[in-house]
């Protein structure tokens, strides 16, 4: 952009012709050698494949327009996103065909479908506060307009990544940054105005091996994110339109699996508020669990690192130390277990010894100023040995048993809420915000994918276990 480009702006603003209504919903306005065409209608995302054929229409004749050498497309809703998967190939095809210069004004937010959209144009601007992404991957589905490609070629490929694999949005000056957009400005129509076409960059070289130690390290047995880094490898690799239906049979193959169910399940789980009185019960039941592993001789992190090789975003006993010991004993520890519930003095040695938590410096782990990673604190042991005194013999705990111990515990409380009247739905959800992986749909969801006589079976097997309502 020249430096004159706020005089500019100003320039152009005052020399505009009255709007007019071209479609219905659509206002096109010349602007000083220029068209803006003014989006009143949803996301692309929910457009008729008539209407969309109507737009690429008026986008085509703009485009074929002698007065204009700029076309910009805005609207308060025209890059947003909707769980639509509408096919807009007519309009991005009257993109990409011979003609004028195509800017995407983002006035908001710029995602999924409405991402597409802007990524086809020749140039983007957008607002200080705007967001780009693609959350769709949260619902298991892929981007399957073409914009996998165009963004593989416009982001380095680890930050493409980020945003396909995980959902991650950008912050509109970041994404300015890594060149996702061309400007960044209070007004984006006018300085789309000045934008210029820059010519397109060769593709990206692209070495898999870090990528592929991303997925293992944040999202091992996910097959959203597999599926999403396959489709970049591929968008970098094939041909447009190969790669393109390579991306369509991928976000088939992931619909239509137990995972891409679960995860579908998990986003309906998530729009349903749980009653937050069965929460901390919910909680406790799997805390409790991990005491008794800690007691009969697991470590904290063995416990969080197997519930984190399960799935968990947070593994509960770091998450405990985050919120406080003091807290979570206030809120979660019932005054009068069941008669099954076997005490344990763990807890409470560690609140008399003032370990509470981060706050505190230990808790579980111990904390060093200014980091708030937790680490393995060789104190702890003394308190775990006497814990176990009165309880156990302690012994060798593999990651088999720790994972399957707190899923069954969790699956019997679960249970046990629902016995007492709450949706199954509400139980997933509360499951989802402890952590529990979205792409097992929640704890209720994965107890009937994996069928209660095998959860029952392993509970069976507990030493604290209940009389399993999911045998029943």
């Amino acid at each position: 952009m020249p430096p004159s480009a706020p005089g500019a702006i100003r320039r152009h603003t005052a020399a505009r012709r009255r709007p007019s209504a071209v479609l219905p919903g659509i206002d096109l306005e010349h602007v000083s050698g220029a068209i803006v065409l003014r989006f009143g209608t949803p996301s692309p995302g929910e457009w008729s494949g008539a209407f969309t054929t109507a737009v690429a229409g008026l986008l085509s004749h703009c485009r074929a327009d002698a007065r204009a050498s700029t076309v910009v497309l805005t609207g308060p809703r025209l890059f947003e996103d909707t769980a639509g998967q509408a096919d807009i190939t007519p309009l991005l095809a009257a993109i990409a065909a011979p003609g004028r210069f195509v800017v995407a004004a983002i006035p908001g937010n710029a995602m999924g479908t409405g991402l597409e959209l802007a990524l086809a144009c020749h140039a983007r601007t957008a607002t200080p506060a705007g967001r780009l992404g693609f959350p769709g991957i949260l619902r298991g589905t892929l981007p399957l307009n073409g914009g996998i490609a165009r963004l593989a070629r416009l982001l380095a490929p680890e930050a493409a990544l980020e945003m396909l694999a995980f959902g991650t949005p950008l912050l509109a000056p970041l994404a300015q940054r890594l060149g996702l957009l061309d400007a960044v400005a209070m007004d984006p129509v006018g300085i789309a105005l000045l934008a210029q076409p820059a010519p397109a960059g060769p593709p990206p070289h692209l070495d898999p091996r870090p990528l592929h130690a991303i997925l293992r390290r944040r999202a091992p047995g996910e097959a959203a994110p597999q599926a999403a880094l396959q489709s970049l490898m591929q968008a970098l690799s094939q041909p447009p339109q190969r790669a393109l239906a390579e991306a369509k049979h991928l976000a088939a193959t992931l619909a239509a699996s137990p995972q891409g169910l679960a995860v579908r399940h998990a986003t309906l789980a998530e729009a349903t508020p749980p009653p937050g009185t069965a929460a901390p019960a919910l909680r406790w039941a799997l805390l409790r669990e991990a005491i008794h592993l800690m007691d009969e001789g697991a470590t904290p992190q063995a416990v969080d690192l197997a519930l984190r090789r399960f799935g968990f975003r947070t593994p509960p006993l770091a998450a405990a130390d985050q919120d406080g010991l003091d807290h979570v004993a206030q809120a979660c520890v019932d005054p009068r277990p069941d008669a099954w519930h076997q005490y344990s003095p763990l807890l409470d040695l560690l609140l008399d010894a003032g370990r509470t938590g981060r706050a505190a410096g230990a808790g579980w782990y111990r904390y060093a100023p200014a980091d708030p990673r937790p680490l393995p604190d060789p104190a702890l042991a003394p308190l775990l040995a006497e814990s176990a005194r009165a309880a156990c013999r302690r012994r060798q705990v593999e990651e088999a048993e720790i994972t399957a111990r707190c899923i069954a515990a969790l699956a019997s409380e679960a249970a046990r809420l629902i016995d007492r009247g709450l949706a199954p739905l509400a139980a997933d959800a509360l499951s989802l915000q402890l952590g529990f992986p979205r792409w097992r749909g929640g704890i209720w969801h994965h107890v009937q994918a994996t069928g209660p006589a095998t959860i029952a079976a392993q509970l069976a097997t507990m030493p604290t276990a209940p009389p399993s309502p999911l045998s029943a």
